[in-house]
């Protein structure tokens, strides 16, 4: 499934039509800049080297022989290195910061192409954006848009529902959910987004059951080719990079302790470490989602983890670090005072520990026009991508926690005590 995310609402619902699966995200447009691949980034602090991100010339010295007085001036790209050396903590701490999307309930556009219960969904998204959210994600139903015949397109209720979530200050990812399978998607996003400031992404499945044993049967069925000497998601890795595509994942919060390993050997942990580190390796972004509603703070930690899975760089960016993370999804049993108040923890430490910060460009989220795809790659090149790899190693917890096991005990006396009702 192909997905895009935009960085506009005012973009023209045009484009949008002509690709499916889409992921859209509308929010503030960003400057544009000459771009530095993650990978780059990213193999340069493994090295121990600083990069300044944004900027690709060579730091260097510039005298001028005019005169003997004059004095040596320093490149416009050595003032910005030095400016990065010259960062606050908070400064340092938001290049660890992870954006945090949260799903809005499946029927808040119903059948009939309308809005459902305005005021409650005010008063749900004033809660989330006072929590610090970055904003919310929302399925958008072609069906729905089109139900009153062919080319007939209605979106009032959905413009009502993006208008609304604007004058709630989040962001908005819009999957758009059309009927067509077949052909290369790929290309023709690029083709109809191509100049825009968006980025691309597709959604690969978690399908964690039998991972742990040798016939990977559920990855298999589903189509991803994955054995113990045959890697199944580099290859997709591979190809999502000709399209300066992000890889978004599931099962974030799933833990292999959690699973009935003995019925279905399920892995989820080692899964999620395989299908990120490929995506990594290939040079491209990495986001995910929860798989099922958690509330509780094993499933919080467990994102936070794999969201940074080598902990916080209090000097800068981290070595690994998730793109975004999208929280499955708002309902009245997130917004219990009890559950509420872990989330907002969760949603702190998902911003390192700082407060929500409205510029994507100050944790380097710096939105580019869409470049042309690039060339095929070869069968030879696809196969390349195939060989096993030892995954990045993860931490063994998070350095983040939202608590352990003395938090949850006080939680628990607390809850015989105190009525929890939205």
């Amino acid at each position: 499934m192909t997905t895009t995310i935009a960085y506009s609402i005012q973009s023209s619902l045009r484009k949008e039509m002509i690709l499916h699966h889409k992921h859209l995200v509308w929010g503030k447009p960003s400057r544009s800049r000459a771009p530095i691949s993650a990978g780059l980034e990213r193999e340069n602090q493994l090295k121990g080297l600083v990069l300044c991100r944004s900027w690709k010339a060579k730091s260097k010295i510039m005298c001028t022989r005019s005169s003997p007085t004059a004095k040596p001036q320093v490149s416009t790209t050595t003032k910005k290195m030095q400016a990065v050396t010259d960062l606050t903590y908070d400064e340092h701490m938001l290049e660890n910061y992870v954006p945090i999307f949260v799903m809005l309930p499946l029927e808040v556009i119903t059948n009939d192409n309308v809005l459902a219960n305005r005021d409650k969904l005010e008063r749900q998204l004033k809660k989330l954006r006072e929590a610090g959210v970055d904003g919310v994600m929302l399925d958008v139903w072609w069906g729905i848009v089109e139900s009153k015949g062919p080319k007939q397109y209605d979106w009032s209720a959905y413009r009502s529902l993006f208008e609304l979530v604007q004058q709630c200050d989040l962001k908005l990812q819009a999957i758009m959910s059309f009927h067509k399978c077949g052909g290369n998607i790929g290309d023709i996003a690029n083709q109809a987004f191509l100049g825009s400031k968006i980025k691309l992404a597709a959604k690969v499945s978690g399908m964690h059951w039998w991972y742990e044993d040798d016939s990977h049967a559920a990855e298999l069925t589903a189509g991803y080719y994955n054995l113990k000497d045959r890697d199944g998601y580099r290859p997709v890795a591979r190809i999502l990079s000709r399209h300066h595509a992000i890889l978004n994942f599931t099962c974030l919060e799933m833990r292999n302790t959690e699973q009935r390993s003995f019925d279905a050997k399920c892995g989820p942990q080692e899964l999620v470490k395989q299908v990120l580190s490929a995506a990594w390796r290939e040079n491209i972004e990495v986001a995910g989602e929860n798989a099922l509603p958690r509330y509780d703070r094993d499933a919080y930690n467990q994102i936070l983890l794999n969201a940074r899975p080598n902990g916080i760089n209090k000097n800068g960016a981290p070595k690994l670090r998730m793109f975004g993370v999208t929280y499955l999804r708002l309902s009245d049993i997130l917004l219990r005072p009890t559950n509420f108040k872990i989330f907002k923890l969760f949603v702190k430490k998902m911003h390192a520990n700082q407060d929500f910060c409205p510029d994507p460009e100050k944790y380097n989220h710096i939105t580019y026009p869409l470049e042309l795809s690039k060339p095929k790659f070869s069968e030879e090149e696809i196969l390349e991508a195939t060989k096993p790899i030892e995954p990045f190693t993860w931490n063994k917890e998070t350095d983040m926690s939202v608590g352990g096991a003395l938090a949850k005990f006080i939680d628990k006396i607390v809850s015989m005590f105190v009525r929890d009702d939205a």
